[in-house]
């Protein structure tokens, strides 16, 4: 049976339009359509609340006050698909940016390291700069924040990424590229996936006598929320890490003091409520139930 095909003269000559099947009979491969960008999915807002101006709302880290800085300074910047990757910085964001591109240009004006060349999901998923994952209620301004437009929330669907600035007039604003320029914007939870904080206040290391043998050891956090420890064996060698615990990730400071006087090293936290939290270390690598201290501490940039 011979395939159907429409035909049509111009200028004296048959022209076929040919299905795509046919197409690949002869060896001639049919380009498929571009994938299209997701909506954004913006909060919802009473008509008389304003964007504030561009810039960190409230405190954070040396590198997330750089990271909102070169963000609102790429502000008003078109917007296109791919734009801001491959070359060199700044090249490669001296003209029209994605939301990616955006991350990767802020991200090297803070920090001096261009590693963030990929696509927001690859930049959440592989974490090329080392960053501390983050709630939604712990971001603080210049974290990424990555979203899933497209569908529910998922890690494997993530197709934006922001950088957060703060709250005000009761919503979370952001700046980022999206058509058709690079602006501020509000958005709620409903599409975030996670966050990552690049600098100190997040991240949760520390120096200190964990185990009371007069030398200095290391904690630490990951991304996952896990505290551990690394004693210091001797010269410059540390021990394999042992596990503290797993609940890290709620808190947005975490550092070691003897806090009750015992001889021990403790564990206090901060969370993005302002809670200041103490954990007693009681025996080996164990600590006792969280108790809090206080309730205020949101107000300040610092809590050493």
């Amino acid at each position: 049976m011979h395939k159907r095909r429409a035909q049509r003269k111009v200028l004296g000559l048959t022209i076929a339009i040919t299905s795509a099947a046919t197409l690949s009979g002869l060896g001639v491969t049919a380009q498929a359509a571009p994938t299209p960008v997701p909506a954004p999915v913006f909060a919802k807002l009473d008509a008389t609340v304003k964007a504030p101006a561009c810039g960190a709302i409230g405190a954070s880290s040396t590198v997330g006050s750089a990271m909102v800085a070169a963000g609102c300074e790429k502000k008003g910047t078109a917007y296109l698909l791919g734009g801001g990757h491959g070359g060199t910085l700044p090249a490669a964001a001296a003209g029209k940016l994605d939301c990616s591109g955006l991350a990767r240009y802020a991200y090297w004006r803070a920090t001096g390291r261009d590693v963030m060349d990929t696509t927001a999901q690859k930049q959440w998923s592989a974490n090329p700069g080392g960053g501390a994952s983050v709630s939604w209620s712990g971001l603080k301004p210049g974290d990424l924040a990555f979203f899933d437009w497209a569908t529910a929330p998922s890690s494997s669907g993530i197709d934006h990424v922001a950088i957060y600035l703060g709250t005000s007039s009761g919503a979370k604003w952001f700046v980022d590229a999206v058509q058709p320029t690079v602006g501020v914007h509000a958005y709620d939870s409903s599409h975030y996936v996670a966050g990552r904080h690049y600098g100190g206040d997040h991240a949760g290391s520390g120096i200190s006598d964990w185990n009371g043998d007069g030398r200095a050891d290391i904690l630490t956090t990951d991304t996952s929320g896990k505290l551990w420890y690394y004693q210091h064996t001797a010269g410059n060698t540390v021990s394999t890490q042992a596990e503290i615990g797993n609940w890290f990730n709620a808190f947005n400071r975490v550092w070691s003091a003897d806090w009750n006087g015992d001889g021990r090293a403790d564990i206090l936290t901060t969370d993005s409520s302002g809670n200041l939290w103490y954990y007693q270390h009681t025996a080996g690598n164990t600590v006792s139930t969280q108790v809090k201290i206080g309730n205020w501490f949101n107000a300040f940039n610092r809590v050493f």
